[in-house]
């Protein structure tokens, strides 16, 4: 979790450099980022959740001052006419946005997951989506027997047949991937893995190697 946030916020800071003005925080949960980033005053952040999560976080957060103009929205992204009328008020009023969807979409459906990303794309000042990378050698990781236990309450669902083609065939190009494992070592933050896999990085082939530090990231897409 340290990573991942890490990694979001220094995608955040550079392409808030190349013009964004408005970020749309899609299932925002209880991000602070409006509060902790150093942000221009005049970015409009946007945070979109369920009413019951809106209202207790400004119960919360009431005596705290954000860093650029918050507003807070109270939607169900499953809800698609609320959605889409949602996206296209907000795309009259920006001229470049950054959309974020951090920890969301594996809890959507591939065709939930496609229709969201046809609604994003219908708008065009939507320039930019920040999203969950993961490669398929991590689906064995993301729904096992042990995970689906955990998991029981809040299940994963998307598990596309390539992650980033799925994206790419519905007119979001990868600009940029940043994987959590090379940049957790990159800030002193490496993974936490059992002895015997510390082991195996020894002997395993350098593709294997390649392939485990490649399977999860988060990616900057770009409208096409």
């Amino acid at each position: 979790m340290v990573v991942r946030t890490r990694v979001i916020d220094e995608m955040i800071k550079s392409l808030l450099s190349e013009g964004v003005d408005t970020i749309i925080n899609l299932g925002a949960g209880l991000d602070t980022r409006p509060y902790r980033l150093d942000l221009p005053l005049s970015l409009r952040w946007i945070e979109v959740d369920y009413p019951h999560l809106i209202e207790f976080k400004e119960e919360k957060l009431k005596a705290e001052k954000p860093n650029c103009h918050l507003e807070r929205v109270p939607l169900d992204l499953v809800n698609e006419k609320e959605r889409q009328n949602f996206f296209a008020r907000i795309n009259s009023q920006a001229k470049k946005v950054l959309i974020l969807t951090e920890g969301v979409i594996p809890y959507l459906s591939e065709e939930q997951v496609s229709s969201l990303a046809k609604d994003l794309h219908d708008q065009n000042n939507f320039s930019f989506w920040i999203t969950e990378y993961h490669s398929n050698e991590m689906y064995s990781h993301l729904r096992n027997n042990k995970k689906n236990k955990e998991m029981e309450k809040a299940p994963f669902y998307f598990f596309p047949e390539r992650w980033l083609a799925f994206f790419n065939e519905r007119s979001w190009k990868d600009r940029e991937i940043l994987y959590l494992v090379d940049e957790g070592e990159k800030w002193g933050r490496s993974f936490p893995v059992p002895w015997w896999a510390k082991i195996l990085h020894f002997i395993m082939p350098a593709k294997e190697i390649e392939k485990f530090r490649k399977m999860s990231g988060y990616v900057i897409f770009e409208s096409k």
